[in-house]
């Protein structure tokens, strides 16, 4: 994806209350993904992108 992409404003929104909302429920990413019927990868870029690498890194260990 370009970085166009990740410029829109209601995309990043969108993406950081599902990030958000992920990180409070406590589920691990595959199983809040098959809940909400998202892609887990897309949800692994979005973090990566809104968090950096190593706090995504991070957020998903923990």
């Amino acid at each position: 994806m370009g970085s166009k992409h990740f410029e829109n404003k209601a995309r990043r929104e969108w993406w950081s209350l599902h990030i958000e909302a992920w990180r409070r429920s406590g589920l691990g990413i595959r199983k809040y993904c098959q809940q909400q019927r998202l892609t887990e990868n897309t949800l692994r870029r979005w973090l990566k992108r809104l968090a950096g690498n190593e706090t995504a890194l991070k957020l998903e260990k923990y």
